[in-house]
């Protein structure tokens, strides 16, 4: 039904059901209204294929179906299914063991769909809801999540639920009144085993995410100088990985300078001018696709003193070392082992923080760099490497850089320069 002048609730036929949302739209938002405007993340077979993978696990637990939540704070996994990412509301992906998915959400701006993101997603059965916001008696997405599972003929059956024990109190409240026959369970597994191994259309966004990523850093690093503020050289950044392509930053930019870069993730500041040869930590993050980055650089406003040229020496050397020691069928953690060492060999290792955590959708993921963890390196992992000697009296010696594993060692897809003294 097109929306003309007077303001209409969207009608969809459901095989012998009437389904209508508590959205009445100026503008028309039905499949074939959004097709022409479209912006996928990738191609609508990539995601096809995430369902199929999704389908074929609940047909091994026999599940009936897959729901995915999805808030402000923790969009990945409805967008790595649906494409959909935002910032404000609930969303609920709904995938059935047989047929197609369903996307509910109440992030809905001012009651109009087409002004709030959802030409971003590929799944045809649009389910959306007024946000609490903008009525007094909102239509929750449990309740339209219970409406399609009454369609599916699942609301006895059992659903493998990702991210319950992420969502807010009152969603788990309200699963428990509005599905009360239900059997729920956790289908995070589900949804970890398979973002764990990228894909190959994965793998080159994240490249494209390297570039950019680089762009944002070489404009951070060549904005520094004495007397110029941390916040102008986070300026910088913001403006390169902006200009390069990124859609959002992600958390930003962490731009210190001298021993107060110590406290390694802290917020640029106006007041803090850089001085002659003092050490400068560039940290960033940014987003292309939902996919997030993560990158570090030290450089010195003019040359530096003997000690600070050891402690970039030794952390240069330790993520040559980790970079070569990458490879499939290693220890995740031998990684960092590897880096201790290095950094141990130079006599820093007091101050040794060396780490590295997987990346995706998330900006922590598998593989986990925790020092139980006996999983080993398969290629499509990726992951930062992280190497850091942090002496208080000192600063913030960090480089870290964005990996690839391959089939026969990886790619470093980040590209700017690392000697910088």
């Amino acid at each position: 039904m097109h929306a003309e002048a007077a303001a209409v609730a969207q009608v969809t036929q459901r095989g012998d059901r009437i389904v209508k949302t508590d959205v009445e739209a100026r503008v028309p938002y039905s499949w074939e209204d959004r097709k022409p405007v479209l912006e996928l993340d990738f191609p609508a077979a990539e995601f096809e294929e995430r369902i199929r993978a999704v389908q074929h696990a609940l047909a091994q637990r026999g599940a009936d179906a897959l729901a995915v939540y999805g808030g402000a704070s923790q969009e990945s996994n409805v967008r790595y299914l649906s494409g959909f990412g935002s910032w404000w509301g609930d969303a609920l992906v709904m995938v059935p063991r047989r047929g197609d998915p369903v996307l509910i959400t109440n992030s809905i701006f001012h009651g109009e769909p087409m002004h709030s993101n959802l030409q971003t997603t590929w799944i045809q059965d649009l389910r959306p809801l007024l946000n609490p916001h903008s009525t007094g008696t909102p239509k929750s997405v449990v309740e339209a999540g219970r409406d399609v599972l009454g369609e599916w003929g699942a609301l006895t059956g059992t659903v493998a639920f990702v991210d319950l024990d992420q969502a807010p109190s009152r969603i788990t409240r309200e699963l428990s009144a509005c599905w009360p026959q239900v059997h729920v369970h956790d289908g995070a597994p589900i949804l970890a085993g398979l973002r764990r191994i990228k894909s190959p259309a994965e793998i080159d966004l994240v490249r494209r995410l390297g570039r950019i990523a680089s762009a944002g850093m070489d404009a951070g690093m060549a904005a520094v100088r004495p007397g110029v503020t941390e916040s102008e050289v986070a300026a910088a950044v913001h403006a390169g990985c902006i200009g390069a392509g990124a859609e959002r930053m992600g958390y930003g930019v962490l731009a210190s300078a001298g021993q107060r870069s110590h406290m390694k993730n802290i917020f640029p500041r106006p007041d803090k001018r850089i001085r002659e040869n003092e050490l400068v930590v560039i940290d960033l993050g940014c987003q292309l696709g939902g996919y997030r980055s993560d990158m570090s650089r030290n450089i010195v406003a003019g040359e530096p003193p003997m000690e600070l040229r050891r402690l970039l020496d030794a952390c240069l050397d330790a993520e040559d070392a980790g970079i070569r020691h990458t490879r499939p069928g290693v220890s995740v953690v031998s990684v960092v082992t590897v880096m201790n060492d290095v950094i141990r060999r130079h006599g820093s290792e007091a101050w040794d923080w060396s780490t590295g955590h997987g990346f995706g959708l998330d900006t922590v993921e598998e593989p986990f760099f925790h020092p139980t963890n006996t999983a080993v390196l398969e290629p499509g992992m990726c992951f930062y490497i992280e190497p850091m000697i942090v002496p208080p009296t000192v600063g913030t010696i960090c480089f870290e850089d964005m990996v690839v594993v391959t089939e026969d060692g990886c790619e470093v897809v980040t590209t700017s320069k690392r000697r910088m003294w």
